[in-house]
């Protein structure tokens, strides 16, 4: 009887060690974090893409959780403004360079902490630049784009052999005459592109020819004060490239360059996937840097990208931290661009190391050369505003409604009116 008592009274100690034991080792849910993450990659090929880095970052980090949220380009700023206003902000959000400065102007991000700060001299320098204000960092940048100058080798055929004989260097001395011969010699008329008015895409695709002249306009704050002769000539040449051109949307431009329908048009990586796509690969050529009418003018375009913030709003300022700086790191933003090439390169300097380059074709080694003279469009508050008004102003020209002075003198004064009035 005493030994039976014995025995049960052991059966019952050892169930309480094992349920201990039990409870112990479990995954707890309260010790669990939920990290919620908005983001813009919501086409299928792209989330998925993302989907699969995130698998990574909870197998690293059992314990957090991120919660995705799918954004549109098209509202997705609204949305985040709603979300803020509400105090239903993300943890976590994906954000373009150039929304920063009316973000960071908002309250709406939390400056990195300092170990995460103090990171940052792996990063291309120019696309920190707008994540910068006041010696507070607020993101960390993930990938980085520009748009090249593509021409079409169906209606230039000799156009590759051009670019790589000794003629280049004769046109290299005044690259503007290198357009205007092609012009000339395409015969056709739609030689040039000219993006029809969509809003943020006017900018890119004139910009950089204005650039091209040397002008500094949009290069610095006070954006009002940047305006100078040399814009002038360079939205001229632009006006003179786009008489007999073909106006569409971008992508459908995209589509009329594959085609041979166009010659030459500004335009993103993106296009090297739709080549891919329906096989015409060898139908143009990306040139390495835009054409500048002086031979001792860099030819830059617009430095693009994406970076990732954590916000104000956010409780889980630690765990938001661990999934920047995992998402930003060269391996995974490499694996993300790779899978995702629209997205452009990864933000990390080891994308212009020897080994990581040799992995490239030439068309995506000319875009990453456009990356090396790229510039950022400057961090203001009052950028998209500016953005806005400049862009009306060109297309003013293009329409002939305004000379290209009357139209950039239009775009000062009113720019300087909202840089003085808010």
């Amino acid at each position: 009887m005493l030994r039976t008592k014995y025995r049960a009274l052991y059966l019952i100690a050892m169930l309480c060690v094992a349920y201990i034991s039990f409870s112990c080792n479990r995954p707890d849910k309260d010790t669990n974090t939920t990290i919620t993450f908005w983001h813009f990659w919501s086409e299928p090929r792209q989330k998925q893409a993302l989907i699969e880095l995130i698998a990574q970052f909870e197998k690293l980090h059992p314990t957090i959780h991120v919660e995705l949220t799918d954004l549109q380009w098209s509202d997705g700023k609204t949305k985040l403004m709603l979300g803020f206003n509400a105090r239903t902000a993300p943890d976590v959000v994906h954000l373009g360079f150039e929304w920063m400065p009316e973000f960071i102007a908002s309250g709406a991000l939390s400056p990195l902490s300092d170990s995460l700060a103090l990171d940052t001299s792996r990063y291309f320098y120019p696309a920190l630049q707008s994540l910068i204000s006041q010696a507070h960092i607020y993101a960390l940048p993930w990938t980085m784009n520009t748009r090249a100058m593509v021409i079409s080798r169906k209606m230039i055929p000799n156009i590759k052999a051009l670019l790589e004989s000794h003629e280049k260097l004769l046109f290299r001395k005044n690259s503007w005459e290198m357009l205007r011969w092609m012009k000339t010699r395409s015969g056709t008329a739609g030689f040039w592109g000219i993006n029809s008015a969509e809003p943020h895409n006017v900018l890119k695709k004139a910009l950089p020819v204005i650039w091209s002249a040397g002008s500094n306009l949009f290069t610095k704050n006070p954006l009002g004060s940047t305006f100078d002769s040399a814009a002038v000539a360079g939205l001229e040449f632009y006006l003179e490239m786009c008489d007999g051109g073909m106006q569409e949307q971008s992508r459908t431009l995209d589509d009329k360059l594959l085609q041979g329908k166009i010659g030459a048009w500004i335009t993103g990586q993106w296009l090297l996937d739709k080549a891919h796509e329906i096989h015409e690969d060898t139908a143009f050529v990306v040139v390495d840097q835009i054409p500048t009418s002086q031979l001792w003018q860099i030819g830059y375009s617009i430095l693009g990208g994406d970076c990732i913030a954590s916000t104000s709003q956010s409780t889980h300022s630690r765990e938001a931290e661990l999934l920047i700086q995992f998402l930003t790191s060269y391996p995974q933003s490499s694996s993300f661009c790779q899978t995702v090439s629209d997205a452009g390169f990864p933000a990390d300097k080891e994308v212009f190391s020897p080994q990581n380059t040799a992995k490239y074709n030439d068309h995506q080694l000319s875009f990453l050369e456009q990356i090396r003279n790229a510039r950022p469009l400057p961090a203001s508050p009052h950028f998209l505003d500016a953005e806005r008004i400049l862009e009306e102003e060109i297309m003013n020209a293009v329409y002939r409604k305004k000379s290209a002075r009357e139209a950039l003198e239009a775009a000062r004064r009113r720019i300087v009116e909202v840089e003085n009035t808010q």
